[in-house]
Parts: structure tokens; C-alpha cells; sequence
């Protein structure tokens, strides 16, 4: 067997093998790694799956969902400050469900820096529910946010 000394240096293979520390890897492979993305990608375009959902940034006064619907209510916060937004009142009602909180940091190079708090909520049945949202600052609340959320 004769081997291309050029070509093995640089990685390159007339047969289309690429060594790598798992085995050898084949061109073979790469019609399926883009057929497992394709697959991914329409997964988040048509079920929604990843993404679907509608945000509403730092929202005032109404917000229009569709029955069914997943949505967050997005707030700036600032932890390291001590500023920070928190759901008040009932959480889940015969119009809207609760479904959790995440926050979402800012720049992960910035100490200090500001975040993102994410209210998720699920629109269940038509109709207008109030959501109340206190802004506190270091425990102290500074104010009082109400969002009407309009389901059709």
C-alpha cells in the first residue's frame, strides 16, 4: 500500500477517511449529520418545539395571545444591584396558567451586568386576566405593574 505523505500531514485523504481520536471519520457521515439538522431546525419552525413561544419585553398594559398559546413576560433585572421583578397574586386562573420562571443572564463577561427574568404562562381559555408584577429593589418594592393579558 502506498501512502501520500503530503496528504496525511495535512489531513487529507484520497479515499475520504479523516482520522480523529474516535475512530475514522467518512464523508458518509456528513449527509447524516445534515439530515439530523434538518431535522432539529424543522422541529423548532413547524411544532414549535424551542422558540415557539411569544416574549413580550418589559410589557405595559395589554397583551394579546391566542387560546392555547405559550407566552413570557420578559423584565430587566439587575441582581448584583439587588433590583428584581416578582409575580404577585394568583398564578394560574381559569384564563391563563403559570408555568415557571427563568432568568437569563446578559453579557456572561459582565460582573455585575443585567439579566433577564422570563414569566411563562400558557393562555388557556379566551377571556382578560390581570397578572400583577412588583419591581423591588433590594426587598423595598418600587413599583407595581399591572398587565392585562387579552386571550382570543
Amino acid at each position: 500500500m502506498t501512502r501520500n505523505v503530503a496528504s496525511s500531514r495535512i489531513g487529507l485523504s484520497v479515499t475520504g477517511e479523516y482520522p480523529h481520536p474516535g475512530g475514522v471519520y467518512t464523508l458518509a457521515a456528513v449527509p447524516r449529520l445534515a439530515l439530523f439538522l434538518l431535522t432539529i431546525w424543522l422541529c423548532a419552525v413547524v411544532a414549535g418545539c424551542g422558540g415557539g413561544n411569544r416574549e413580550f419585553a418589559n410589557p405595559r398594559g395589554t397583551v394579546e395571545v391566542g387560546e392555547g398559546e405559550w407566552f413570557t413576560l420578559a423584565f430587566t433585572i439587575n441582581p448584583g444591584v439587588g433590583y428584581d421583578w416578582e409575580l404577585v397574586g394568583r398564578r394560574s386562573t381559569d384564563v391563563v396558567r403559570y408555568g415557571g420562571r427563568t432568568v437569563g443572564a446578559g453579557e456572561p463577561e459582565t460582573a455585575g451586568g443585567s439579566a433577564t427574568s422570563h414569566f411563562a404562562f400558557e393562555a388557556t381559555a379566551r377571556g382578560i386576566r390581570r397578572v400583577i408584577f412588583l419591581h423591588r429593589y433590594r426587598g423595598r418594592v418600587v413599583e407595581r405593574r399591572v398587565i392585562s393579558v387579552r386571550v382570543t
